[in-house]
């Protein structure tokens, strides 16, 4: 977590090989990302930006695109991991719907949700997640990463998040601001610390609690 421009998505991009990196500069799993094998690193790896982009064609063709062969029930546990079972009867066709270029036909969030699902069903042990809820209101974001985080056991998750609140059971959380790592902690040691982490969830707080306002 951290303020616009801190350097959450560059180091998430880093780590994505996405950058070129100087030898010695970063490590994943004690091993000089520099030196990893470019091919075998990104088979292990699930991304998703911020802005994920879908591919024409329909729904189903989104959430399968990694693993096509499988099966009506994979592709009903893909869309209730990601929240979009419950809203399946507002597309016209179902799972066959079109989404349009890029995901035109449907809103931010659901194309965020089926960018998620298409991860799932990639598979990947390191997750990289650069603000995926950021389109969602904060109810369906918390629904949303409850029912993601049990699909996610066992592997490595750096999830960079603009809602707080959404970091209160993960192992670590590190604060980045102007490029720099300025706290690292628990959710209730860095809120009993009371800097950087403790003003921005105070922060949601007050913006949660005016949205709620009549």
């Amino acid at each position: 977590v951290g303020p616009t421009g801190a350097g959450k998505s560059t180091l998430l991009r880093l780590i994505a090989g996405l950058y070129p990196l100087p030898a010695g500069q970063l490590a994943l799993g004690g091993q000089d990302l520099a030196e990893l094998d470019p091919a075998a690193h990104r088979r292990r790896l699930a991304a998703v930006p911020q802005e994920g982009r879908l591919f024409s064609g329909s729904l189903r063709d989104n959430l399968l695109y990694a693993d096509p062969a499988a099966d009506a029930a994979r592709l009903a546990e893909l869309a209730a991991s990601v929240a979009l079972d419950t809203e399946l009867p507002s597309f016209p066709q179902g799972y066959d719907t079109p989404v349009g270029e890029g995901g035109i036909t449907l809103s931010g969030g659901q194309r965020q949700r089926v960018t998620l699902g298409r991860a799932l069903a990639k598979g990947g042990d390191l997750w990289l997640l650069d603000d995926p809820f950021s389109h969602l209101d904060a109810a369906t974001a918390r629904t949303v990463w409850g029912r993601l985080r049990p699909q996610l056991a066992g592997r490595t998750v750096l999830l960079v998040s603009s809602r707080v609140s959404l970091l209160a059971g993960v192992e670590r959380i590190l604060v980045l601001e102007d490029g720099h790592l300025v706290e690292s902690g628990s959710h209730q040691e860095l809120l009993e610390k009371g800097g950087s982490y403790a003003r921005l969830q105070a922060r949601e707080a007050l913006q949660d609690a005016l949205e709620a306002a009549p």
